[in-house]
């Protein structure tokens, strides 16, 4: 009878620590998007090339992007300003005409810590795709 009354506390503490194991953060969702926000300046400091694998490190923060606490986004690239509106959308950023309130253009947010941002910029399903990988200022 001692071996059942072990075995069945043996079972009720393995239970007890699955369950223990199992929170919130363990639903289903596939969000890469914490709340660390993206608001801030971000320099590109890497693009990723898919179809070979290879790096291209930027020397002279050759492109930006500056997300607004207002919903705007100014990119600069070789010196050339463009403005957007942006939202968030699950694992994306959505970018807009700020005239028209167009979609423009859509990243897909592949990882978001306080200091990097990693964007899949040509997220077609094809191999020829791009990262960006960012580091805040």
């Amino acid at each position: 009878m001692k071996t059942n009354s072990k075995l069945s506390s043996g079972l009720s503490l393995l239970a007890a620590l699955f369950f223990l194991g199992c929170n919130s953060d363990d639903d289903n969702s596939n969000s890469n998007v914490s709340n660390i926000s993206v608001v801030g300046k971000w320099t590109l400091y890497n693009t990723i090339f898919i179809s070979d694998n290879s790096d291209h490190i930027c020397q002279n923060s050759c492109s930006t992007f500056e997300f607004k606490a207002n919903g705007t986004c100014l990119f600069t690239e070789h010196n050339e300003l463009t403005s957007y509106t942006y939202r968030i959308d699950g694992d994306f950023i959505k970018y807009y005409n700020p005239t028209t309130e167009s979609l423009e253009d859509t990243d897909r947010i592949i990882s978001l810590t306080n200091t990097d941002l990693r964007l899949s910029i040509d997220d077609d399903g094809d191999a020829n795709g791009r990262h960006y990988i960012l580091k805040k200022n």
